[in-house]
C-alpha cells in the first residue's frame, strides 16, 4: 500500500471553479429598509423640485396643495415602513446592521419631517 492510495480523493464539486467560500449572512430586511428610507426622500425631493413649475401655473395653488399632501402621506408611509423594517432589520442577531441602521435613521428624519410640516400648516391655517 502506497502513500498515495490511503489518500482520499477531493470531493466532486458541481461548480467548474471548485467550492464557494461561506458566504457572510445578510439583511435582506435591513437593505428594504435602506431602499424604503430613500425611496422616501427621493419622494419630497422631486417635488421640491417640481414646486416652481406647479406655482408658475396661473391659479395652481390646489394642484400644489394637492400634490403637497399626496407626497406627505407618500413619504410618511415609506419613512415609516423604513423606520419599522430599519428596526427590525437591527435586532436580528448575527446579521449585518449597516443597512438597517441607515434605513432606520432615514425613515426617523422623514417621519419627523412629515410631522413638523404637519404641526407648521396647521399654525398658519390657525393664525
Amino acid at each position: 500500500m502506497t502513500e498515495s492510495d490511503s489518500t482520499p480523493a477531493p470531493a466532486a464539486s458541481s461548480s467548474p471553479y471548485g467550492v464557494a467560500p461561506d458566504a457572510r449572512p445578510r439583511n435582506v430586511i435591513g437593505v428594504a429598509a435602506f431602499i424604503a428610507g430613500v425611496a422616501s426622500k427621493l419622494v419630497g425631493v422631486i417635488f421640491g423640485l417640481s414646486v416652481p413649475a406647479i406655482l408658475a401655473a396661473d391659479g395652481a395653488y390646489g394642484v400644489y396643495q394637492l400634490a403637497s399632501f399626496i407626497t406627505s402621506v407618500l413619504g410618511f408611509v415609506l419613512g415609516a415602513v423604513a423606520l419599522v423594517l430599519g428596526i427590525v432589520g437591527l435586532v436580528r442577531p448575527g446579521r449585518p446592521r449597516g443597512f438597517a441602521a441607515a434605513g432606520a435613521a432615514i425613515g426617523a428624519v422623514v417621519v419627523v419631517e412629515v410631522a413638523v410640516g404637519l404641526l407648521q400648516g396647521l399654525v398658519y391655517a390657525v393664525l
